[in-house]
C-alpha cells in the first residue's frame, strides 16, 4: 500500500506517521517503497522542534530527495543511508552514524548540527555545508570534494583523517588547523582558509 502525503497535509497525520517511524527500523528498506511523496514541511504556525527521528534505525533506507527541514535526526542510525538531494537545514543530526551514507548534494545548510556524528567513508561531494556545525565529528576517508566548507562551518576537532577534500572551500575557515588539513588524502585545487589554492 502506498501512503501519499503532501505538502499541505494535516499535521496530525504526519505526527501519526513519525511516531510509527520512530519505532521501527528500517535497515535494507527503501522508505520510497511505502512512502510516495514525504516532505516533512515546518509549520509555519509552529515555534516548536520539527519531526522527531532521534534514535531511529533508517540505516539503509532510501531518503534522496526528502525534506526533512529541521528535523531532530539525533543519535539516529543513518549508516549506507541514501540522503542525496536531500533537504536537511537547520536539523540536528547530533551524534547521528552516517557512516557510508550517500549525502551527495545535500542541502545541509543553515546551522545544520553534525557535531561528534560518525560520518566516516560518507560521500558528501558537492554537499553544501556552509554554516552546518561539523566539530567533533569523524570525517576520516570521507569524500568531500567540492564542498563548501567556509566561513561559519566549524571543523573544531573534527576528524579528517584519509579524507578527501580536493576542490572544497575552505576560505576564512578559521576552526580547521594546519594539523587537521596534514591528514587528509588529497587536498589538490582546495581553496585554504587563507584564500589561497593548495596545488
Amino acid at each position: 500500500m502506498v501512503i501519499l502525503f503532501r505538502k499541505h497535509c494535516c499535521h496530525l497525520v504526519v505526527a501519526s506517521l513519525l511516531a510509527i517511524l520512530s519505532g521501527v527500523g528500517f535497515s535494507a528498506l527503501s522508505l520510497q517503497q511505502h512512502i510516495a511523496y514525504a516532505n516533512f514541511y515546518p509549520d509555519p504556525s509552529s515555534t516548536g522542534t520539527q519531526a522527531d527521528l532521534s534514535g531511529t534505525n533508517l540505516s539503509g533506507a532510501d531518503l534522496s530527495r526528502t525534506t526533512l527541514r529541521g528535523a531532530n535526526l539525533s543519535g539516529a542510525n543513518l549508516s549506507g543511508t541514501n540522503l542525496s538531494k536531500a533537504d536537511l537545514r537547520a536539523a540536528t543530526l547530533s551524534e547521528a552514524d552516517l557512516s557510508g551514507a550517500n549525502l551527495r548534494k545535500t542541502d545541509l545548510r543553515e546551522g545544520t548540527k553534525l557535531d561528534g556524528a560518525n560520518l566516516s567513508k560518507a560521500d558528501l561531494r558537492e554537499a553544501n555545508l556552509s554554516g552546518a556545525d561539523l566539530s567533533n565529528a569523524d570525517l576520516s576517508n570521507a569524500n568531500l570534494s567540492e564542498v563548501d566548507l567556509s566561513k561559519k562551518t566549524d571543523l573544531t576537532g573534527a576528524t579528517l583523517n584519509g579524507a578527501d577534500l580536493s576542490g572544497a572551500n575552505l576560505s576564512r575557515n578559521t576552526t580547521v588547523t594546519p594539523d587537521q588539513l596534514t591528514t587528509a588524502k588529497s587536498l589538490k585545487g582546495t581553496t585554504m582558509p587563507d584564500g589561497t589554492t593548495h596545488s
